[in-house]
């Protein structure tokens, strides 16, 4: 059942996608860290995708759990192999940190056909100076993998509550006002701002994603009742 879960997640991305990062989103996941992982890990892989041909397109998928809650946040790594077949290229775990998702991202352009690998690092890894720079990197970080749980329990709040367009824009303020606040406080440099604007508009894609799916199931649920009470009627 799992598998055709994330078959079915994958064959809704980009047709011409060559690899997939699957992050599990269940409970215990989430919580350890897993959806502040994919957010990290999303921005990461557009950052990528915007520079590359076609061939090299990553996407990120949602996972459901696959019972290995103690070792999580859980991370699966799927390439194209031909047209018919993608395999599991890595399970990785405890995917827990900004470092991780970075080196996850990594991991999987270097499968990818004719990849010439640039590794798409978060600050930590970038070539700095000295020690304060490192200290002010690593600072940076750490502010916001703690921002990105925040907005990942927004998220999670709204996969909860019955969906409004007034909770929307709450949970969208908050999301984006506690990015904001992240960036202030951390990396000044051109490339960390721009990876705050992608996250701030991931966060709120997701949270209108989620309401979108929220509103179509109350739609489809009004339309059958309907239809229901017209059957009992004739």
């Amino acid at each position: 059942m799992q598998d055709k879960i994330d078959n079915e997640n994958m064959a809704k991305s980009s047709p011409l996608c060559a690899a997939w990062i699957e992050v599990c989103q269940g409970p215990d996941c989430t919580g350890l860290g897993g959806g502040a992982a994919i957010l990290e890990i999303e921005e990461l892989v557009q950052e990528h995708n915007c520079e590359q041909s076609s061939t090299q397109l990553v996407t990120v998928v949602e996972g459901a759990c696959r019972n290995k809650c103690t070792v999580g946040p859980n991370v699966r790594i799927h390439v194209q192999q031909s047209s018919k077949q993608r395999v599991v290229m890595e399970s990785l775990s405890a995917v827990k940190d900004a470092l991780s998702c970075s080196d996850i991202v990594t991991r999987t352009i270097a499968y990818l056909p004719d990849s010439t690998t640039t590794s798409t690092t978060t600050s930590t890894n970038t070539t700095v100076t000295s020690s304060i720079q490192q200290m002010l990197a690593r600072k940076a970080e750490r502010t916001r993998w703690e921002a990105l749980r925040d907005v990942a329990r927004f998220i999670a709040t709204a996969k909860r509550k019955k969906s409004n367009n007034n909770n929307l824009h709450k949970l969208q303020e908050s999301c984006h006002n506690r990015i904001t606040a992240a960036s202030t406080i951390s990396s000044s440099s051109e490339r960390h701002q721009r990876r705050m604007k992608r996250l701030t508009e991931i966060a709120s894609m997701r949270l209108q994603k989620i309401y979108q799916n929220d509103n179509n199931n109350n739609d489809e649920s009004d339309s059958n009742s309907s239809s229901s009470m017209s059957d009992n009627k004739n």
